[in-house]
């Protein structure tokens, strides 16, 4: 099973995946809040993929981000800074990238979809 969240409710379903609430092959989460998370991020076996913007004072590398980079899971990042404004074309591309990957993933692992 392959997660596809965006805003609110995929920051929600991100934190159920890395809290082991949920099991899935892999999670795609689009324009969800960075706030860095509560919690200790631990291993989980769901690939995490991010499609996040961020202006140019403030990267989401000084939060959300910066924790699952540091975190020993498999998690992507796609950061649209501020040139790419709030374009649905270049999220879209992004997230089409995203899940074509998490997609292939399941179906070699066996995870199904």
């Amino acid at each position: 099973m392959i997660l596809l969240g965006t805003g609110e409710t995929g920051r929600r379903t991100l934190e159920a995946v890395l809290q082991g609430a949920l099991d899935c092959a892999g999670i795609l989460a689009v324009d969800i809040p960075c706030d860095p998370l509560s919690f200790r991020v631990s291993p989980v076996a769901a690939a995490i993929r991010l499609v996040v913007h961020y202006d140019d004072l403030q990267p989401p590398e000084a939060n959300l981000v910066r924790q699952l980079q540091h975190a020993d899971i498999d998690v992507r990042i796609i950061g649209l800074g501020s040139g790419a404004g709030s374009g649905s074309t270049a999220v879209a591309r992004a997230a089409e990238t995203f899940v074509l990957e998490l997609v292939a993933m399941a179906g070699q692992n066996g995870n199904g979809v």
